[in-house]
């Protein structure tokens, strides 16, 4: 109940009694204990309501022939810090806390039975005190295990009278039945203090009256009709009718539009052009309010005027393949209340390519640094005349401009990335140039600086997620901060990030759901800060129809905005979907059904085919062949120190080597799909990155994943990590791989064999690079090496010091029936690993 709106709970005493009328009515509703006390307390199977007019903290029973004792409801083992006692129609409280003791001293509810609160989860009490204190109302839901929950509320020492209504949590109580509910002041606070306070009209799960089936409809554009019903009619004197202008409106007297005893009202000769929500209270006929029903909305037009939409401007009438065109709309005729809803206003455009390929592009609201602008933005992969014809539809009816166009003209850019059509192990641009990932996640703490070093390095890949932990993209807090609604600083930040990339040629992994988004439990929890917070459970994220409807939104307007970018590289839907509440709590069908469920969304409405991924942490059980057949890339965060057996306990360095080679191997045996280890490295390797060894490490797996298979370099977690030898490590690798043409050649891995070394190798009939490295020598110099599968012919071999990113010598050697063997060349300065490239 809300106070605010109640003639029986309101800041003066009001004692709500329970009259004969209603106990007759929760009889029929409930049906009342068959032992019935003699106290006036009602009880029912569900609900419980103490109006203290007895003068007993005691209940004591009806034809008590078995002499049972009374069952204490109100009780204490505290009683130094609480006296309890019932007299004057209230429960009366001395509180007196001695320094330094009963910091979680209580007092509690004893429920006869245990309550199902399902109908009504709610505790509600008024409250009288003469000091500030907190109140803490902690339903006991289990004694073993231990389920618990506090919920709070700061009750002020003006001695008047107030109401609180305390929330109980869906994840608690659909599960358990509440047993008892202890109450604590000042929980946790040993510091002397002493009151009296008293409590009165104390009741949980109460019978509600809900207003259902309610609807509103726009008749003749100006007129909007509410009609709805009620979940008990003989118990309902009247409904209050509430209007706002805004979404998700409290209700109070100020916008009090009527009130009624009908279940019909037709709001007229409203305003055109705007948006209107209502919410429907019912009272009961002893006059008590209950809760709002749900809101509801309609949208006023005038008749005979359609939306009109019109382009504005355009940011250049030719365009380079890849670049983006953008348009700048005006709307006429329109009423836009949340222009980020597709249900209140739907703009976009239709793009005729010059081969005839239709394209349909989203248009999307921009009022970053106050633009007021409605854009659509589009990127061409076609040279030649494009046409094009943008649409709008509202409340009103729907609009389009005059067909116009432009022209795509040949760059040198390649494109989106997206998996090889011809080796799907492997990404490929657009325009199919070869595309191997080189890079760092980035999460927090981003700059200018950062960016240059990327660039300077070669890095192609760069990974963020949407988070608050501060830098240039995430100090501006989350995309969705407010329920359906973006944040427009925010998505600033993301355009620009995306403009400096593509200066640079370097590909965005973006994280739309880091796993602290969805924990509330688990580690890293920032629920609390999810807006669905509001709607449900965190256990439900992944299977809630109301919850789903938003995130498309959301996932549309992303699309709509970003997607033209030739740096938006992939779509990471979530990290570490085992460090969210509903995979924690066993929902593990609902997660992976989420995962299809986004990916294919995302397949049906990003019309540049970004690859989705998805993740599980780095712990060696979190290998998850359910989730990654369901999208693009499969994609493992790489964790030694995580669970990851060391394949050889004498040698640290090799067994670190080897994880990350097989991993990559089983991946490539597993799917035919470009595969990645998402994340890697922190502080959760064989060695502390304080270590020498922990960098050596890091050099040897880059090198190890890339000739086992990888479609990127493992994502190293996180950037201040890698020292400046390590982003140069970095850089040679991304020198060695820039004429490698994965996605066009049908490579795979190859057989081989090295004595006292570590032999990988990806090749073709024709064609093979790999790696080496020796466990037996800190020389490789010499050593002997057999590489199987290439046609007999002669090649040319090309040695390269992984360490100083030279070429050392190309020779020539022959491959004879079916076996190539090659001696490693001297090194100019020793090391045990060297890379090489064999081709004709």
């Amino acid at each position: 109940m809300n106070a605010t709106n109640s003639k029986k709970f309101n800041h003066t005493k009001c004692k709500y009694k329970v009259s004969q009328y209603k106990k007759i009515k929760i009889i029929y509703l409930f049906f009342i204990l068959s032992i019935l006390t003699t106290n006036p307390v009602f009880s029912q199977r569900f609900g419980f309501s103490d109006d203290f007019e007895n003068g007993s903290l005691e209940l004591t029973f009806r034809n008590n022939q078995g002499n049972r004792p009374p069952f204490i409801i109100w009780g204490t083992d505290t009683p130094v810090s609480y006296q309890l006692d019932e007299e004057d129609g209230v429960l009366k409280i001395k509180y007196s806390r001695i320094e330094g003791t009963g910091a979680f001293d209580h007092f509690t509810y004893n429920s006869f039975r245990a309550r199902n609160v399902n109908q009504n989860p709610r505790i509600q009490i008024q409250v009288k005190s003469d000091i500030e204190t907190k109140l803490t109302a902690s339903p006991v839901y289990s004694q073993e295990p231990p389920t618990y929950e506090y919920l709070e509320k700061e009750i002020p020492g003006d001695n008047e009278w107030h109401t609180y209504t305390f929330e109980l949590t869906r994840a608690y109580y659909s599960n358990n039945n509440v047993q008892a509910i202890d109450f604590y002041f000042d929980r946790g606070n040993a510091e002397a203090k002493s009151g009296n306070i008293e409590m009165d009209n104390f009741r949980t799960a109460w019978n509600l009256i809900n207003i259902t089936d309610i609807e509103a409809k726009v008749e003749d554009g100006k007129n909007i009709k509410l009609t709805w019903k009620t979940s008990n009619q003989e118990r309902t004197g009247g409904y209050k009718i509430y209007r706002s202008n805004t979404h998700y409106f409290d209700i109070n007297e100020n916008n009090l539009l009527i009130e009624t005893e009908t279940t019909e009202f037709i709001d007229k000769d409203l305003e055109p052009y705007k948006h209107y929500f209502y919410k429907i209270i019912a009272v009961s006929v002893e006059g008590e309010d209950f809760y709002a029903s749900n809101e509801v909305h309609g949208e006023t037009y005038t008749l005979g005027k359609s939306p009109l939409v019109k382009v504005a401007g355009i940011n250049t009438s030719s365009v380079k393949k890849y670049e983006k065109f953008e348009l700048i709309l005006d709307l006429e005729n329109v009423g836009i209340e949340n222009p980020y809803d597709p249900e209140d206003i739907d703009v976009y455009a239709y793009f005729t390519a010059p081969s005839g390929k239709k394209i349909k592009i989203i248009g999307f609201y921009d009022n970053n640094l106050d633009a007021d602008k409605w854009k659509i933005r589009f990127s061409p992969n076609e040279t030649g005349e494009y046409k094009y014809q943008v649409f709008v539809n509202d409340a009103g009816g729907s609009g389009e401009s005059a067909i116009s166009n432009f022209t795509a003209r040949e760059s040198e850019h390649h494109g989106w990335i997206k998996p090889s059509e011809i080796n799907p192990h492997y990404f490929a641009h657009d325009d199919g140039t070869s595309y191997y990932g080189v890079g760092v996640y980035s999460p927090w703490g981003n700059n200018q600086q950062r960016f240059d070093n990327f660039a300077e390095h070669k890095a192609n890949l760069f990974a963020i997620w949407d988070i608050t932990y501060g830098g240039f993209v995430n100090s501006t807090g989350l995309i969705e901060e407010e329920l359906g609604r973006y944040n427009q600083v925010k998505l600033g930040r993301i355009d620009s990030l995306l403009t400096i990339l593509e200066k640079d040629d370097i590909q965005l992994m973006y994280a739309i759901w880091p796993h602290d988004l969805f924990s509330e439990t688990v580690w890293a929890a920032e629920w609390r800060n999810n807006p669905y917070s509001q709607l449900i459970d965190v256990d439900d994220v992944y299977s809630d129809s109301l919850v789903w409807e938003y995130q498309k939104k959301k996932y549309r307007y992303l699309i709509a905005r970003f997607a033209h970018s030739r740096s938006m590289g992939i779509w990471e839907l979530i990290n570490e979907m085992n460090g969210t509440d509903g995979w924690a709590h066993g929902r593990h069908q609902e997660c992976f059904d989420w995962v299809e469920k986004c990916d294919k969304y995302f397949e049906e409405n990003d019309p540049y085919n970004h690859p989705v991924t998805a993740s599980f942490s780095g712990g060696f059980t979190e290998y998850r062949e359910e989730l990654y057949k369901r999208n693009d890339i499969p994609n493992l965060h790489m964790y030694p120190a995580q669970g990851w057996e060391m394949k050889y306990p004498q040698d640290t360095m090799r067994s670190a080597m080897h994880n990350y080679a097989w991993a990559s191997k089983r991946f490539w045996d597993a799917f035919e799909k470009p595969a990645i280890f998402g994340e890697s490295g922190a502080g959760l390797a064989y060695y502390s990155t304080r270590d020498n060894d922990y960098h050596i490490s890091y050099h040897n797996q880059i090198w190890a994943s890339l000739a086992s298979g990888l479609a990127a370099t493992p994502v190293w977690w996180d950037y201040p990590v890698l020292t400046a030898e390590d982003w140069d490590q970095l850089m040679y690798l991304s020198d060695f791989v820039a004429d490698i043409d994965f996605a066009n050649l049908p490579y795979k891995p190859l057989k081989v064999s090295a004595n006292g070394s570590d032999l990988y190798v990806i090749g073709t009939e024709n064609d093979a690079f790999g790696w080496v490295r020796s466990y037996e020598k800190e020389d490789i110099s010499g050593s002997n090496l057999n590489i199987q599968g290439l046609t007999d012919n002669t090649y040319k071999v090309s040695w390269y010091d992984t360490w100083s990113g030279n070429e050392i010598k190309t020779i020539k050697v022959k491959s004879q029936n079916g076996s190539m063997i090659l001696e490693v060349p001297k090194m100019l300065e020793a090391h045990p690993d060297i890379a090489f490239k064999i081709r004709k």
